[in-house]
């Protein structure tokens, strides 16, 4: 596939999406604030800081987009100093950082914290181990604990926590790009955001394109045109900055089961490719047939917006859809959205399988598709069927007519037979015949304990209106020729593929 954005249509698209002058030189200053007052703080308490720096987009490696100007300010302690560390087994090391942390938190940034006048809503949060959150000048600020561990240490023993990689990640990303490939990382990530598709926030598919694997993928193929070009083939050819084969990849323990494989050019042995859901890639692949279609008609940068330029997801044509149906929930902000969205996912699929299939196994509604989409922390999953009211009974199969045992012990433990073509059927009464009606009883009867539920079907919640255009709009359509494989370990474990 030939590709070639415009020289035109990337400078207009660039002058939209590049943080301003005015952003930048804020952020610098609000990282600057909060790193002299933990320093200074730290002279009394002692912790063994290696160093203080933001990280992510807005730190070294300034790839980030305009208006998504949060810093990610990471304090890291020295790993020499816990050697203890490297043998210890995985849940004593998790015990060991999350006590170390929360200390950090309570002791030194906490109370550095609270010297600084303009911060505002602080909390301490939680994900793997606790961390800070809170706002500055209406800029949103994590502080996050991690080890500096050295690289040759995090190659043979890999990382305590799961962010002790990002310091690694920031050195990588600025020794190997310029400016053009700083900008070409910037067209892509606008790319998947105007796609829905970025990050874990991602409307489309459990998580979208994280920041890190678009810069690997954009500095390995060198550039924002050949990614393009070659993101098609990725699920059938993985990006490996040391060179190793497909077959040689699988070998490695946890890639077996990656649908994309990015290797992870800091660490061999980690795909940073795992979280990229298959619907936010084939969607992304989908959006850039549709930009290559444009490529072919018009050279109008201003046609080009809607490729690149986020907009709020539409809610149009959705509001009375029978064969949709939404739920509403809130979540403990203090809780890491993405565990909230990992749980709901796992409690949609359970759902899921209970709309899909009779208890004896018979399809009850058919096609049953859901997505889950948030923001902040109030949550949403909706579903789809192709028919929201089916008959009263259904049939269940039993033996073959042949078999006169076995027919006579099924017609012994079941009432209404019949027999029809080489098998004796049972003639069985649904307990629900109606989409909503199953899932409004099905909620009801068995509430997730880790949301509060809000709504049902509200036709006047934006967030549900939003959550059943991606799945009518993009999901569906995705799906058209491929199978549903968004629940395949709850499937298997329930012996259905």
């Amino acid at each position: 596939m030939d590709f070639k954005l415009p020289q035109t249509v990337r400078e207009h698209i660039l002058s939209m999406i590049k943080p301003t002058e005015k952003e930048i030189i804020q952020i610098k200053s609000i990282a600057s604030q909060l790193k002299d007052a933990i320093l200074e703080l730290n002279e009394e308490v002692q912790f063994p800081i290696s160093f203080i720096s933001p990280e992510g987009s807005t730190g070294k490696k300034q790839t980030q987009l305009r208006g998504a100007s949060d810093i990610d300010l990471f304090i890291a302690l020295k790993m020499v100093e816990y050697p203890e560390l490297l043998n210890m087994k995985r849940k004593e090391r998790r015990k060991f950082s999350r006590d170390l942390f929360e200390r950090l938190i309570d002791s030194l940034v906490l109370p550095a914290i609270s010297k600084i006048s303009n911060v505002t809503n602080l909390m301490k949060a939680y994900a793997e181990h606790p961390y800070v959150k809170m706002s500055i000048d209406h800029v949103e600020v994590d502080i996050v604990g991690c080890f500096d561990i050295p690289k040759e240490i995090l190659f043979e023993y890999g990382p305590i926590t799961a962010v002790d990689r990002s310091p690694h990640h920031t050195n990588f990303v600025v020794a190997n790009i310029n400016e053009k490939l700083r900008d070409d990382i910037r067209l892509f990530k606008a790319f998947t955001k105007a796609s829905y598709s970025y990050g874990d926030k991602a409307a489309i598919g459990r998580s979208g394109f994280t920041g890190y694997s678009i810069e690997v993928m954009t500095i390995l193929w060198n550039g924002f045109e050949n990614l393009i070009k070659n993101l098609s083939s990725l699920e059938r050819t993985p990006l490996d900055y040391f060179n190793r084969t497909k077959k040689e990849l699988l070998k490695i323990e946890g890639f077996r089961d990656h649908f994309l494989i990015i290797v992870d050019p800091t660490d061999p042995k980690r795909n940073a490719g795992a979280s990229i859901s298959r619907r936010s890639y084939y969607w992304v692949v989908e959006r850039i047939l549709q930009l290559t279609e444009l490529l072919s008609k018009s050279s109008d940068p201003m046609e080009y917006e809607q490729f690149f330029i986020y907009r709020p997801i539409p809610v149009e044509g959705v509001k009375n859809s029978p064969n949709l149906f939404s739920i509403g929930f809130r979540g403990d902000p203090s809780v890491h959205y993405t565990i909230f969205r990992d749980k709901l996912h796992h409690y949609a699929c359970k759902l899921a399988f209970f709309l899909q299939y009779e208890h004896t196994g018979e399809i009850k509604f058919p096609d049953v598709h859901f997505e889950i989409y948030f923001e902040n922390h109030d949550f949403s999953v909706a579903f789809y069927t192709s028919e929201p009211n089916i008959s009263e009974t259904y049939l269940r199969r039993g033996p073959p007519l042949k078999n006169k045992i076995a027919v006579q012990k099924f017609k012994e433990s079941n009432m209404n037979i019949t027999e029809r073509g080489r098998f004796v059927w049972a003639i069985k009464k649904r307990s629900h015949t109606s989409f909503d009606e199953a899932i409004s009883w099905y909620v009801r009867q068995n509430p997730p304990d880790f949301f509060e539920l809000t709504s049902i079907n509200d036709s006047s919640s934006i967030l549900q209106l939003r959550n059943k255009y991606i799945l009518k709009n993009c999901i569906l359509k995705i799906l058209q020729d491929r199978p549903d494989l968004y629940c395949q370990g709850y499937q298997k474990r329930k012996g259905r593929r």
